[in-house]
C-alpha cells in the first residue's frame, strides 16, 4: 500500500549531511546590540563553561538550576524581581549540551525597563559571578528534586529516547537512574566548586531594544559593543 500510494526510485538517495555550526566561544566581554522599536529591554548573557559533555557538570547544573536559576523561588528571580524589581523576568540556566562534543553554557535572561537596565545588568553579572550558597536551602532543593524523580515513571514511549539521549551523551543505560543516584551522593561543596566554574569567564551579551531609550555608553561598561543589524541576526 505504501508502495502503491508512494513510488520511490530503484537506488533511494542518502540525506543530505546536516550543516554543522561550531560554537563561538568569547575572547573578552563582549555585547551585541540589535536596535528594534519596543518598550522594554531583553537581555540574554552566555558564557562558555567547559568543552565536550562533563556528566558531573551536567548533574551539579541540575542542581544549580532548580535552587539558584530556574522558577518563582531560585535566588536570581527573588533577587532580581521580588527585592530589587529591576526586571519583570529574570532567569540563568546551567545548559548541558545534548551531545558529548557540544559545551556546555550558562545562559541567563532578564528583561527590564529601559531606565532600570544598568542596574538590572550590574546585578545579574553580580549574581553570576558572585553566587552566594545557602546550604541549607540548597540542600532542601537537592532532596526536593530527589523526591520528584522518585516519582515520577518513565513511560514505555519515552525509553527509546532516554536510552538515545543517554548515547548521545555518552552514557551507558538509563540516564535519568544514573542522574539519581549522583545526585543522591552529591555534597553542598561540589556545587560550590560548580559555582566558581562559572563565574568570571568572558560573556557575550546580547541586548535587543530601542536605540531611542538604550544607552550604548552604558552597555560599554559590560563588554566591547557592537550594533548588528537585524537582517544580520535573521541571516538575511
Amino acid at each position: 500500500l505504501l508502495r502503491a500510494g508512494h513510488p520511490t526510485s530503484e537506488t533511494p538517495r542518502l540525506p543530505k549531511r546536516a550543516p554543522e555550526f561550531a560554537p563561538r566561544l568569547p575572547r573578552r566581554d563582549e555585547v551585541l546590540f540589535v536596535d528594534f522599536p519596543m518598550v522594554q529591554v531583553e537581555v540574554l548573557a552566555l558564557r562558555h563553561v567547559r568543552a565536550g559533555f562533563d556528566p558531573h557538570l551536567w548533574m551539579l547544573g541540575e542542581w544549580f538550576n532548580q535552587y539558584y536559576g530556574l522558577g518563582l523561588s531560585s535566588v536570581v528571580f527573588q533577587e532580581l524581581r521580588e527585592s530589587r524589581a529591576l526586571a519583570y523576568s529574570t532567569y540563568a540556566y546551567a545548559q548541558a549540551p545534548q551531545r558529548a562534543d557540544e559545551p556546555h553554557v550558562l545562559q541567563a535572561f532578564l528583561g527590564t525597563q529601559p531606565d532600570k537596565l544598568p542596574g538590572a545588568l550590574a546585578a545579574l553579572r553580580g549574581l553570576l559571578d558572585e553566587a552566594g550558597l545557602g546550604e541549607a536551602a540548597a540542600e532542601q532543593v537537592r532532596l526536593g528534586v530527589l523526591e520528584r524523580m522518585r516519582s515520577e515513571r518513565d513511560l514505555r514511549q519515552s525509553r527509546y529516547w532516554l536510552w538515545r539521549q543517554g548515547r548521545d551523551r555518552g552514557i551507558e543505560g538509563n540516564p535519568r537512574a544514573w542522574l539519581y543516584r549522583r545526585l543522591s551522593a552529591a555534597t553542598p561543596a561540589e556545587l560550590r566548586g560548580f559555582f566558581a566554574e562559572l563565574a568570571g569567564g568572558p560573556t557575550s551579551t546580547l541586548v535587543i531594544g530601542d536605540r531611542e531609550r538604550v544607552s550604548l555608553e552604558t552597555l560599554g561598561r559590560f563588554g566591547r559593543v557592537r550594533e548588528v543589524g537585524v537582517g544580520e541576526v535573521m541571516g538575511a
